[in-house]
């Protein structure tokens, strides 16, 4: 059999590598080849050739997939490159293939005879914004094996936060947390490095390359942001450009990352601007580039110019400049401008001069993702901007609210920046609520306004399972999925023949853990529908009950136990690296009961003392499970709820 690309890109090259890889894994009794025509399968984009586009609007944005494949002669298009690509990974699905997590063992490729084999899809994908950004403690391993995994679940965008993002990247080689391991000294140069190289997956993938965000604004006077962890001196030629909060320009918080510049002064704006352009003029391949504020509140300047308008006047302006510029040096890259923090106000006199150029995200605050997207708005008036003293408690129906009132002034693609696997996934151990939440959000983003969901997160969040990332990408991609047709599956390219009883147990851990009443950090005040009438929902501490629930959770790991080690010891592949996680799971999650009844039991102390037994397990055990499991992470998510 031969296949050939119409025009030969360094996406659709992959792709027909990709294709030519799983081919052969599936079915080794065919030949096939990589020709440069009369090929039995083309490989190309809808305009290329000559199917209907009918279904695309912009494809920078749009992903349509065009598959046809009539006993094995046909076509795979898409209506950009990254459609072609997902054009081969949905074609072996049809198969029967998933990759159900990143990385080779993660790969479930079953053999079967392909001869005479028709497939037929066209499908445009729901949400133009499907993907995450780097969070956590990565390594460029752990990065690059996301990143290649993403298209496979219909995922299309990746973001590289920071300039560098040395603050994720050196979390993992610094191993902070960890009671084993050293500093391995990887510098910001070694860093810098790798990034240009993940930076170049990204594009041979096709994702949308997203990068910047916060932590760039001291760019312009030689200051690079690292960590928060880092000591910074603010150069003298930053001086007067610093933000002035308390009578004093200096780093806020020590940090530049945490501070704003005095954004009247077309100095600091137009150095800004300068800088911005150089770094495009350096990576053109970037396709939104994400121009933030500082990430902290607190800090606006409160200098005479400064105060004659709110932040966001001279937010827009900023960015108004810097099309400007752009639009000078014929640059097309989309600028990402985030409703957050103090710029949730929108501007009082500042419009945009060219708002094609423009997408909005804004973070996903204050939200429990126990109950899904509603567009539902704040009805009351809505809280003044104050400088400096921003007392609001931000919560979806206000950001929906202010959402609204940017309308006026932008009205263009918008998308959510969450956190479904940042820290909360770790209150459900089995993953089972998580990956319905995710869905439920895929399925409502559209209803409150929103065009897709970029989740921050870890790309080490795969422990026990991926589905809840799996499904981000084909819940966006499709938000008519079905959860039990999808998790079924799923369970059964990872698990093999006992896959039922791995989802029941999963299941059982979850329902155990109950994430919905751990998300209560304190004592609240609740609505009971039911009955009308006002009940207590007691958080986990000094909590008999979820101590008592909890306590199950012994049995159920243990009466399992048994079927994990023998399919641990007795399957390959796919399958046994599936059990071989799931029985470092089980350990964890008896670690962590064993921290959540003592808590709610109010031993404070007592439950300081297991979760540092249990860091120190999980650092023993880190090798077995890196790829899968953020131990920095989990270190911040118990110590806010044991702080608290």
């Amino acid at each position: 059999m031969k296949i050939a690309a119409l025009k030969c890109t360094e996406t659709i090259e992959y792709a027909l590598c990709e294709f030519v890889k799983y081919f052969k894994q599936v079915d080794d009794t065919i030949e096939i080849e990589i020709v440069s025509r009369d090929a039995d399968i083309t490989f190309g984009l809808l305009s290329e050739l000559g199917l209907p586009e009918d279904d695309v609007t912009d494809p920078m944005y749009d992903d349509v997939v065009d598959v046809k494949i009539d006993s094995m002669r046909g076509y795979i298009a898409g209506s950009n490159e990254r459609s072609v690509l997902f054009g081969v990974y949905n074609f072996f699905k049809s198969l029967g293939c998933m990759w159900v997590r990143p990385g080779k063992e993660g790969e479930y490729i079953p053999k079967r005879r392909l001869a005479g084999y028709s497939f037929r899809m066209r499908k445009k994908a729901d949400k133009p914004f499907r993907g995450q950004c780097i969070e956590g403690a990565d390594s460029y391993e752990n990065l690059c094996d996301t990143i290649e995994w993403l298209p496979k679940v219909n995922a299309n965008l990746f973001m590289m936060e920071q300039v560098v993002p040395y603050n994720y990247i050196s979390r993992w080689y610094k191993h902070e947390v960890s009671t084993r391991k050293q500093d391995e000294n990887v510098s910001f140069e070694e860093i810098e490095q790798q990034v240009i190289r993940i930076e170049k997956l990204i594009r041979k993938c096709g994702l949308q390359l997203h990068s910047l965000g916060h932590g760039y604004l001291f760019e312009p006077y030689g200051v690079h942001y690292k960590t928060t962890n880092d000591k910074y001196e603010l150069p003298c030629e930053a001086r007067e450009d610093v933000a002035l909060v308390g009578g004093k320009r200096e780093f806020f918080r020590g940090s530049p990352n945490f501070t704003q510049l005095c954004f009247s002064k077309d100095k600091a704006r137009l150095g800004l601007v300068k800088f911005l352009v150089e770094y495009l003029e350096k990576k053109p391949y970037i396709d939104f580039l994400h121009v933030w504020l500082s990430d902290a509140l607190g800090n606006q300047c409160e200098c005479e110019n400064c105060t004659k308008k709110i932040p966001t006047d001279f937010y827009v302006q900023l960015l108004n400049e810097l099309d400007a510029e752009l639009t000078k040096k014929g640059v097309d890259t989309k600028i990402v401008f985030i409703m957050y923090n103090d710029t949730h106000w929108p501007p009082e006199i500042t419009r945009f001069v060219n708002p094609d150029r423009f997408i909005l995200t804004t973070a996903a605050q204050g939200r429990n993702h126990s109950t899904a997207y509603e567009p539902v708005r704040f009805e009351g008036e809505l809280p003044k901007y104050v400088r400096n003293r921003d007392a609001v408690k931000r919560n979806m129906p206000l950001i929906l609210r202010f959402a609204d009132e940017w309308k006026p002034i932008f009205d263009g693609p918008k998308f959510l920046f969450e956190y479904h696997m940042y820290l909360d996934h770790y209150l459900d151990p089995g993953y089972m609520s998580i990956g319905r939440e995710v869905l439920e959000d895929c399925k409502h983003v559209g209803d409150i306004g929103f065009d897709g969901i970029m989740c921050n997160q870890t790309q080490r969040c795969y422990f026990p399972t991926a589905l809840p990332c799996a499904i981000m990408g084909e819940g966006l991609f499709d938000t008519g999925l079905d959860f039990d047709d999808y998790a079924d599956k799923y369970f059964k390219a990872a698990y093999g023949e006992e896959w039922k009883d791995v989802r029941n147990y999963l299941e059982a851990i979850t329902a155990t853990f109950d994430p919905s009443s751990l998300r209560v950090d304190e004592d609240v005040v609740v609505l009971d529908t039911a009955t009308g009438k006002d009940v207590i929902r007691n958080s986990v501490k000094n909590n008999p009950d979820t101590a008592r629930r909890l306590s199950n959770v012994f049995d159920i790991v243990d009466d399992f136990m048994p079927s994990i080690e023998r399919n641990m010891n007795t399957l390959s592949g796919c399958h046994k690296e599936s059990y071989r996680i799931l029985y470092y799971h089980a350990e964890y999650c008896k670690r962590v009961a064993e921290v959540m009844i003592t808590l709610a039991r109010g031993d404070v102390t007592g439950a300081n003392a297991l979760f540092d037994g249990m860091i120190d397990y999980l650092s023993e055990i880190e090798d077995e499970i890196q790829p899968y499991f953020d131990l920095y992470l989990i270190h911040r998510r118990f110590r806010r709820i044991l702080d608290k």
